[in-house]
């Protein structure tokens, strides 16, 4: 571990304390998969992200299924 390298370097010694005890959220693949095809639809191109998901998510969770999928930033030319 980095902390005990330096703490022996530098003859200090470092306590680590979680501060946030939150389990990571999985994804919902059954929601992935329908933002997916709405996303597709507009003929963007997606990329799912399938890792436990942390920060906000993490709450979304303890209330229903989360998904987040990443696409272009530009919809296609005459999309209202």
């Amino acid at each position: 571990m980095k902390f005990k390298e330096i703490d022996k370097e530098e003859n200090v010694v470092t306590l680590c304390t979680s501060v946030d005890d939150t389990e990571p959220a999985p994804t919902d693949p059954a929601l992935q998969a329908v933002i997916s095809v709405a996303t597709q639809s507009l003929g963007l191109t997606t990329m799912d992200l399938n890792s436990e998901a942390g920060q906000d998510s993490q709450q979304i969770a303890k209330i229903g299924p989360i998904a987040m999928t990443r696409c272009r930033s530009s919809l296609p030319s005459g999309f209202r």
